[in-house]
């Protein structure tokens, strides 16, 4: 609870900030804060507010008592706001189904803003600064209310997700998704942001174990499609580039900039500050390319690439890292990744073929199969792969749960009727959380490394799994 109430305070200084930085750029702008049209709702729908803690929070936030005030959580005044006050064009590079809401108005969601901040023309009067400070308002107040609000100490108040043991308790779903991950709701623990994960800690005298797959997604493409890039990250012998060994991204940002990336400055990559391994031109095209290549793994259309790039945020700033390439760009970048690297092409028809002559694609470790339906092209492609991930970690889960059974109890704080039991707490997409006794903690990370790091026939990249002791989740 120490660590919500420090988020919960860091959220409400950052939301009070770019109101603040929201207001002046409007007054800049020539915007009268004070003068928008009154969207006070009618007293059922104030009644039905009143009991939502997480709106009656985020209206404390960013209304006065004045009702025309302008109100950043009301979506016409916001609409007001973009399309009269500043009279903005239709988003570009956005998809159709992202520009109006079901009744038929033009769209306010975060696809549209982030179109605003990313146009060159709106930089240059100031436009797209004050659509960013709307942008980060409604970031600290969704983090708020989606992950800190709901673990506060109000056990039977609206969407109070802890319970009277102090903890969390997610409903888990095992069969939430098409590909066979698991599903969490109540929180969804497999959807926290870093920052978010902090509140959750080991109680005294136990530990947490956090083991994650290295790359795990990449080591599957690598083996299944046989991607040059790839099989040289994980299988080859490692090339050193200035004393350190290039791993998956680096190789594929040099396969994409060549030079300019491995030429940077010398002191970008890497610097001698290593909580920060790349800044600069080297940073640049190492990111770009990372996030490239994620975009389109799965045949994915120019126009899709293009949007998942430039919508790729600075995880601390907010700040769109790549708003300034330009269709082109990232179109010359994505010819550069075909002609250079075409075994992505001849994999992604090989998968449609299969497909199309069993009339069903599976994944190879348990065998699941999607059949022949109105799938998308993208969906029979990535469907092995993510299959494959998910089948992986569901049976590293069983084979946890047969080794550190859920009664791995130690000396502990917690003793008799009500001691505490401790064990596997959660998985997400690539990695588990595991809860021991604190004297029994480097022997579970042992045991939790040896089960997440395994080969399988036919693959011919391993997993590897890397595990950490920690105190509160991170």
């Amino acid at each position: 609870q120490s660590e919500r109430l420090r988020l919960e305070i860091e959220l409400v200084e950052s939301a009070h900030k770019w109101r603040g930085a929201l207001f002046a750029r409007m007054t800049e702008a020539g915007i009268d804060v004070g003068n928008f049209n009154d969207d006070r709702k009618k007293p059922e729908e104030l009644k039905r507010r009143a009991q939502d803690d997480d709106e009656a929070w985020e209206d404390r936030l960013t209304k006065t008592t004045d009702a025309r005030v302008f109100n950043p959580s009301s979506r016409e005044q916001v609409a007001e706001l973009l399309f009269q006050r500043l009279d903005l064009d239709l988003a570009d590079n956005v998809q159709e189904k992202d520009l109006w809401t079901e009744s038929g108005e033009r769209s306010t969601n975060d696809a549209v803003l982030r179109s605003y901040v990313g146009d060159p023309l709106l930089k240059h009067n100031g436009v797209s600064s004050l659509v960013h400070a709307l942008r980060m308002l409604r970031r600290a107040t969704k983090t708020h209310s989606t992950f800190v609000h709901p673990l506060r100490p109000a056990w039977g108040e609206p969407r109070c997700y802890l319970h009277r043991d102090g903890r969390a308790h997610p409903s888990y779903r095992a069969f939430g998704t098409g590909v066979g991950r698991i599903a969490a709701s109540e929180p969804n623990t497999l959807n926290q942001p870093p920052n978010v994960r902090a509140m959750f800690t080991a109680p005294s005298g136990y530990s947490l174990v956090d083991c994650d797959q290295d790359s795990l997604h990449l080591r599957i493409i690598g083996s299944r499609w046989r991607i040059p890039s790839l099989q040289e990250a994980y299988l080859g012998k490692p090339r050193l580039h200035r004393g350190h060994r290039m791993g998956p991204h680096e190789l594929f940002a040099e396969l994409l900039y060549g030079d300019r990336f491995m030429k940077s400055p010398h002191g970008t990559w890497p610097p001698e500050n290593t909580a920060q391994k790349f800044k600069g031109e080297a940073k640049f095209c190492r990111d770009a390319g990372k996030t490239t290549r994620y975009a389109g793994a799965y045949v994915a259309k120019l126009g899709t690439i293009y949007r998942e790039v430039t919508s790729a945020e600075d995880k601390k700033t907010g700040e769109l890292a790549f708003s300034h390439l330009t269709m082109s760009d990232v179109e010359d970048l994505y010819d550069t990744w075909m002609t250079r690297e075409p075994e992505w092409a001849r994999a992604w028809t090989m998968e449609k073929e299969t497909w199309t002559r069993q009339s069903y694609i599976d994944e190879p470790l348990l065998g699941r199969r999607r059949y022949c339906g109105d799938e998308k092209e993208t969906d029979v492609i990535n469907f092995p792969i993510l299959g494959l991930e998910a089948a992986l970690m569901n049976v590293i889960t069983i084979e946890i749960t047969q080794a550190i059974p859920f009664e791995y109890i130690g000396p502990g704080p917690n003793k008799g009727p009500a001691r505490h039991v401790a064990g596997l707490i959660n998985q997400n997409y690539d990695s588990v959380l595991v809860e021991v006794p604190a004297e029994q903690a480097a022997k579970t990370r042992g045991i939790v490394e040896e089960i997440m790091t395994r080969s399988m026939p036919g693959m011919d990249i391993p997993f590897k799994g890397e595990a950490k002791i920690i105190q509160a989740w991170s």
